[in-house]
């Protein structure tokens, strides 16, 4: 047998495996409407006064998680490589709530490669 067979075919299989689970856009999507719950929860809703304010927000945050992952959908490009993908959003987060707690959400802009199941943020710009 070639020297090369065993690790030739290796890389194919591989390269199927990697091509196999090349994340969707609409798994893109929900994972990055998860990341973004969080941070704004837990950075965006932090510095509201009285608390209830504070609150409020953490949990309109978390009701419009299904609008983000809409609005991550809507404003997202994706190359697809075959093996992997790039996935580059550019996205204002304030037409999710209503003033005057919309008003204090970010715009941003980033970019992620997603390969084997798993996203890999490689840069993030965020704009107040």
């Amino acid at each position: 047998m070639n020297k090369f067979a065993i690790p030739g075919i290796a890389l194919v299989v591989v390269g199927i495996g990697l091509a196999a689970t090349n994340p969707s856009p609409e798994r893109y999507a929900e994972a990055a409407a998860d990341q973004m719950s969080q941070e704004l929860q837990s950075e965006g809703c932090k510095d509201l006064s009285p608390a209830f304010l504070q609150t409020a927000c953490q949990s309109a945050i978390g009701q419009t998680k299904p609008a983000m992952q809409a609005l991550v959908l809507r404003n997202t490009e994706r190359q697809n490589l075959g093996f992997f993908s790039i996935y580059r959003t550019k996205l204002s987060l304030s037409e999710l709530l209503p003033p005057p707690l919309g008003d204090r959400l970010p715009s941003q802009e980033s970019e992620a490669i997603g390969i084997g199941l798993i996203f890999i943020p490689y840069r993030m710009e965020r704009n107040s």
